[in-house]
């Protein structure tokens, strides 16, 4: 109980700062102002007097503002012009010191006015709501998402105490947040909430693992280490294949633009200029296709980094089918296809005839494979 109270005596006291329970109102007439609003009285210089003209060169950008005149609303300075504060919330994911304001004569000045401020929160904002003090929040993909716990809240965010405090009455408030797990490349993965499935993570995505055959392929032990995490940060895409025996690779000549007889396969490459104005820098562009009598599985896996797919082609799919890769990546890749009984060979390298460095990104390689029997 004590580390929870804790949390909420940190977390409370590093935002209200001795704000009374009064001044938690959702209306601006019910805050204390810092600088309170001094009325005019009488005329010429000395009414002037009662308030500092403040030239717009010296005003800096985000500085709340109110006006001579007007008790009512508070703006802030943005772009050279005087932005709305709606309400409290919006004014707090703006500047967590909003309250701290200055006065000036707006109408004298001759100010322009712009739209309203809306809500604005930076992906990973920890926030505690009006009203409930009891509970820090991390804003996520558009929801706020409760914190259980310091661990739980320090594994996300080293400076989770730095929080911002506002109306959470409009927001979606989603389900708690676990401790952030650390994840390395092939660990297995359940998913919180779905205890049928196992993922293997792998290039920065989860992948099914359909069966214990094919987690044996890629981890022999697969049983003994599966976390139990929130997989909502991750993309899951298509499943795994059974891993490819990249080991076993024949010698085979390296190819060359047109038709590269490999029997039974047959594959022509293709290689023409790349006129894409949106590449990449410095990556390949590779594309893999099948004639439309060809319906087994083919692909180009890589082998560098736990054999991952990085093209592929099954059943009436037949492409073309295409990405860029770093060359870099591109030295580890292979042509593959699947056998009998589902298994997937791995037999030929991406190694060009008459090439002995990397793939040029001014060109693009299309591999199509013509033939198979």
């Amino acid at each position: 109980m004590e580390p929870l109270l804790n949390f909420v005596l940190i977390a409370a006291l590093s935002v209200w700062n001795a704000v009374s329970v009064e001044s938690r109102d959702t209306t601006y007439n019910k805050f204390h102002l810092r600088r309170p609003l001094q009325k005019e009285g009488g005329e010429g210089s000395e009414a002037r007097n009662a308030l500092a003209e403040t030239a717009t060169d010296s005003i800096p950008e985000g500085q709340s503002v109110r006006c001579v005149g007007n008790d009512e609303d508070i703006f802030r300075w943005s772009n050279g012009g005087l932005h709305r504060y709606p309400d409290p919330t919006i004014a707090s994911s703006w500047n967590k010191k909003w309250r701290d304001m200055i006065t000036i004569n707006c109408a004298s000045m001759e100010l322009s006015y712009g739209s309203p401020m809306k809500i604005f929160l930076d992906e990973g904002e920890s926030v505690l709501c009006i009203g409930d003090e009891t509970k820090v929040y991390r804003w996520q993909n558009g929801q706020l998402r409760h914190y259980p716990s310091p661990t739980a809240a320090a594994s996300w965010k080293a400076d989770w105490r730095d929080v911002v405090a506002i109306d959470c009455s409009r927001l979606s408030i989603g389900r708690p947040i676990d401790e952030k797990f650390f994840i390395k490349e092939g660990d297995n993965i359940m998913c919180h909430g779905d205890h049928q499935h196992v993922y293997r993570y792998t290039n920065g995505m989860l992948r099914h693992l359909p069966d214990p055959q094919i987690a044996s392929s890629w981890n022999e032990h697969w049983r003994d280490h599966v976390q139990s995490v929130d997989c909502s940060p991750f993309e899951i895409v298509k499943p795994l294949f059974p891993k490819p025996e990249f080991f076993d690779i024949p010698v085979i000549a390296p190819f060359r633009v047109g038709r590269n007889s490999y029997y039974p396969d047959e594959i022509d490459l293709v290689v023409t200029k790349n006129t894409d104005a949106y590449a990449p820098p410095g990556q390949v562009k590779l594309v893999l296709s099948t004639e439309e009598h060809i319906t087994w599985w083919k692909g180009v896996y890589c082998g560098a980094i736990g054999g991952w797919e990085m093209l592929g082609t099954v059943g009436d799919r037949h492409g073309p089918t295409s990405a860029y890769f770093t060359p870099e990546i591109l030295q580890d890749a292979v042509l593959c296809k699947s056998q009998e009984f589902g298994t997937h060979k791995c037999l030929y390298e991406l190694v060009l005839e008459g090439i002995e460095r990397d793939l040029d990104p001014e060109y693009v390689y299309h591999f199509r494979w013509v033939s198979d029997n």
